[in-house]
């Protein structure tokens, strides 16, 4: 999806052109909105399968960019580490025989990646957390190797100013240190995606978020990490933890992990499940402010018209709502 022009090596006025960049994007998805350029009379269902690759002894296998090689359906694409694939299932109205008509395509798609994986000598496992994955699998070496994953690792890392550090208490614990964000390919998991009108979002929104987690207690399945007895669903404290930007002078301070929960926490606090909601001004939308001069500045709560545009009719289209597991 869209250009892979990217440098690892980024100096503070390429930061800000992207930053600049980046604003720019949300006011034409502002434009797009208010000219109702989106489609508002279907509803989609999409999904990816992610998939672990493993050689004879269920050990994880890095040979995703050579199995690709044989997978011309453009359907496959790589993950985060050369043990992981990736299927996209085509998007289907939602409707009728939807959902038959996806679990026909998954069996078909994963039928065609154990095919090519017999050849490379492995196989594919469906699963939240690989049982058999150990740490020192999650190496700079195993991860694909493309600009924008090596451009993000160093992101991360220069915005934590620290390793990785995780930890987990469940039936045992797990603490770990971590020179890149490579735990992120410890999961994998069935994500599905629903398209919806921009004036539906808000209320959709709010309805995904309270069966997901009725939906995860059905089908929790990682609950083993590096031979330690976890949480049910490990895959959530992972994720979190591989992306956190905070230094540790930050978490032990207590700060969020990221300014968009923040911003989804707020939004869900002052809107109602009717629908209603009043403009979108958690922590994105209030660093966002007019300059004198008519520029837009980062630092202080929104002064008037100046909440984020994208938010301020709730998301469109294709979000992933959902991230249901199996």
């Amino acid at each position: 999806m869209g250009e892979q022009n990217v440098r690892v090596e980024v100096d503070e006025d390429r930061r800000r052109a992207f930053m600049r960049a980046l604003l720019n994007e949300v006011q034409v998805l502002e434009s797009m909105l208010d000219g109702e350029l989106f489609e508002r009379d279907i509803r989609r269902i999409g999904a990816e399968q992610e998939l672990f690759l493993v050689d004879s002894a269920r050990r994880p296998l890095a040979v995703a960019s050579k199995a690709l090689e044989g997978l011309p359906d453009p359907r496959f694409t790589h993950e985060l580490a050369e043990f992981n694939l990736e299927a996209n299932l085509s998007p289907q109205p939602l409707g009728g025989d939807c959902l038959s008509r996806m679990e026909n395509e998954a069996h078909a798609l994963l039928a065609q990646a154990r095919d090519r994986l017999k050849e490379l000598g492995g196989d594919i496992v469906l699963c939240g957390c690989l049982p058999t994955l150990k740490h020192g699998d999650l190496t700079i070496d195993n991860m694909v190797q493309v600009p924008r994953y090596f451009a993000l690792n160093e992101e991360l890392r220069r915005l934590r100013g620290s390793d990785f550090r995780f930890s987990i208490k469940g039936i045992d614990q797990l603490d770990i240190s971590h020179e890149n964000f490579m735990l992120e390919a410890c999961n994998t998991s069935f994500q599905v995606h629903f398209q919806v009108a921009p004036d539906e979002f808000a209320q959709l929104y709010n309805i995904a978020q309270a069966v997901t987690g009725p939906v995860l207690a059905a089908a929790v399945n990682s609950p083993l990490l590096f031979a330690k007895r976890l949480w049910q669903e490990t895959r959530i404290s992972i994720f979190e933890f591989s992306v956190d930007t905070r230094s540790d002078a930050h978490q032990a301070r207590g700060h969020l992990p990221c300014a968009l929960w923040r911003s989804l926490d707020r939004l869900i606090r002052n809107r109602n499940l009717q629908g209603r909601h009043r403009p979108f001004s958690g922590a994105l939308g209030e660093g966002i402010r007019r300059r004198p001069g008519g520029g837009r500045g980062i630092g202080s709560r929104p002064g008037p018209k100046s909440t984020m545009p994208a938010f301020r009719h709730g998301l469109p289209m294709e979000s992933s709502l959902l991230w249901l597991v199996r």
